[in-house]
């Protein structure tokens, strides 16, 4: 993707004029690594970058793989964490259905 190698051009630039501010060239390295990274490639990466930008701010910038760990869940577009359940609370919440669900399966016919 062009955008990680142009975000890491930005953190290179502010890195050489700015290496005090740690926080913006930091945060454009750790998007560009994050594109790199990411783990469903259908992904928008637009999105991604929003998503990346809520979960680790300009300011306070996170490593990408924090990221990418606690984002376990996406459709494209948006992103959500997963939750390990115990064995007990598997099918706690699945509606209850008032017929049961017929499953048909095709054969093929052998000659």
């Amino acid at each position: 993707i062009f955008l990680t190698d142009y975000l890491l051009k930005i953190s290179e630039i502010e890195f050489k004029n700015n290496p005090h501010k740690k926080d913006i060239w930091q945060a454009a390295r750790y998007m560009s690594q994050a594109l790199e990274k990411v783990p469903e490639k259908f992904e928008d990466p637009i999105a991604f970058l929003a998503a990346y930008i809520e979960f680790s701010t300009i300011s306070h910038p996170k490593p990408p793989h924090e990221f990418i760990a606690s984002h376990n869940y996406t459709n494209g577009s948006e992103y959500e964490s997963g939750q390990p359940l115990s064995r007990e609370e598997v099918g706690k919440n699945l509606p209850v259905l008032d017929t049961p669900i017929k499953i048909q399966f095709k054969t093929q016919k052998s000659e």
